[in-house]
């Protein structure tokens, strides 16, 4: 919802003050009064209980979204009704209320429930949203200055959002930030919350601030004079009775009309959840702070020692606990950080893992062609026979050893893998294609009983299926097939 330009020139021709908004910097509230009502189309004398409105006021403790800060949440309340703020936004010196009356504890539906123009009112910012952005918002300062000493001068803001969920800024580097300089950076970032630096602001005169040495400023940006100077860990007056003290390079300074935490250890940790290309020579960290950061790091942990414990497991129980990590690994939420180094141990782990599958499949290949002489020896040339487990590689090559004993004859085999599928492969000699018997039509129709399909040359064939319990019967039709063809 939005003022036009016309209707706010309006506003201030018949003497509407300007919004006096410096109370968002103090925590709680403040009384004040309704000086306008915006419907989304007109003024107008009252909300309506039903609809979405904007409220004017005198004064106001919301912040309206501004500078990447997401705009305030919380109630306006008088003696019959609340208004539940969802969203505020600046309109020229006004600020805007966006939201609605609460409708769910009014005493009686035909009572007069609306806000009026003039009625004196309570406004409270609703905590639970601006202190996760206050975090989200201070550290962004020292996620901005940790990028600086890390990766070099030219680092340059383009963007940011914060909110109660995240943290996003957007900075100019021409190439992907390696994992080690992220760590850097969540570590230099994790050193300045845990030094529980006081965060300082004051407003200054624009060209008595722009003599700061080491002071951030986004380029292009118009600034007010005066202008809001944020410092994390050294006041304001320091910096101005010094400005070109090259020591200023180690705290986080820069303009900033966003509201902030009093320390930085209020923070309490942060996390970098993701880095990625914006687009040519642009950059973006995403990042949580707060609980939300140590919920993340907690995730981490258990996820980087549940990796480590399987170090210590063989056969089965480690093939099957690398497959459950690398599922885990793409839903559980973790940092940027904990990503790559749980890559890193995954692929160290499979590596292990590789060579119980390498020894599993020797096995499983030894019993298999076992169980192929022993097929062998039926005395028919047409064999088909149901092995206890298989894969593609010891079923085609029990098909072989049989076939080398039968030359002129005919195989069929069938049998259930690891994962509960069904696998068939058919060889046949040239007399028997000759006979009327083809490998492909073979495996056709005895894939149909286990719920699957396949085919192939008339000589040597492969077929799958889904339903490994139907094996017996498909043995049956397999049979019943070739008899049939050969008859």
């Amino acid at each position: 919802m939005s003022i036009p330009p016309d209707v706010i020139a309006q506003l201030e021709q018949d003497g509407v003050q300007a919004t006096d908004d410096s109370y968002k910097y103090e925590p709680g509230g403040c009384v004040a009064t309704i000086l306008a009502i915006w419907n989304g189309t007109a003024l107008c004398d009252s909300t309506k209980s039903e609809s979405v409105a904007g409220v004017i006021l005198s004064e106001t403790p919301f912040y309206a979204e501004a500078g990447g800060q997401a705009g305030d949440r919380g109630v306006i309340a008088c003696d019959s009704c609340n208004f539940i703020v969802l969203d505020t936004h600046r309109q020229g010196d006004y600020v805007l209320h966006i939201g609605h009356i609460d409708t769910s504890n009014l005493s009686s539906p035909d009572d007069d429930h609306d806000l009026k123009c003039g009625m004196p009112v309570t406004a409270t910012v609703e905590a639970a949203t601006r202190a996760p952005t206050e975090k989200n918002h201070t550290t962004t300062h020292l996620l901005n200055h940790a990028l600086r000493s890390e990766l070099g001068e030219d680092i340059h803001q383009k963007g940011s959002l914060v909110d109660e969920h995240k943290l996003r800024f957007d900075f100019s580097h021409g190439h992907a930030v390696t994992n080690a300089q992220l760590i850097a950076i969540e570590q230099e970032v994790n050193d300045a919350i845990e030094a529980d630096l006081t965060v300082h602001a004051k407003n200054v005169s624009l060209d008595e601030a722009m003599k700061i040495f080491g002071l951030r400023a986004v380029f292009g940006e118009r600034y007010p004079d005066p202008v809001r100077v944020i410092s994390i860990g050294e006041t304001v007056e320091s910096l101005l009775r010094n400005p070109s003290n090259q020591d200023w390079s180690k705290y986080s300074i820069e303009f900033c009309g966003g509201t902030h935490l009093a320390s930085s250890q209020d923070a309490e940790h942060f996390v970098i959840l993701q880095e990625q290309a914006l687009a040519s020579g642009i950059r973006r960290i995403t990042g949580v702070s707060g609980e939300d950061a140590k919920r993340v790091r907690a995730i981490d942990n258990k996820f980087i020692d549940d990796i480590n414990k399987a170090k210590s497991f063989t056969g089965e129980t480690l093939v099957n606990t690398y497959a459950e990590l690398v599922k885990r690994a793409d839903k559980e939420g973790l940092s940027q950080t904990a990503r790559h180094a749980s890559q890193v141990a995954l692929q160290e782990l499979f590596a292990s893992v590789k060579k119980v599958q390498k020894s599993t499949a020797s096995s499983l290949k030894k019993g298999v062609l076992e169980e192929a002489r022993g097929l062998a020896e039926n005395a028919d040339n047409v064999v088909v026979g149901a092995l206890q487990a298989v894969d593609k590689d010891s079923i085609m090559s029990a098909l072989d050893a049989i076939r080398s004993k039968k030359p002129e004859g005919a195989v069929l085999l069938i049998g259930q893998t690891e994962e509960g599928k069904v696998l068939i492969a058919a060889g046949v000699s040239k007399s028997m294609i000759a006979g009327g018997l083809k490998a492909g039509d073979w495996v056709k129709q005895t894939a149909m009983v286990c719920g699957g399909g396949g085919g192939g040359r008339p000589d040597t064939a492969q077929a799958g299926g889904k339903n490994p319990d139907k094996i017996p019967e498909a043995v049956e039709k397999a049979k019943q097939f070739a008899m049939e063809q050969l008859a």
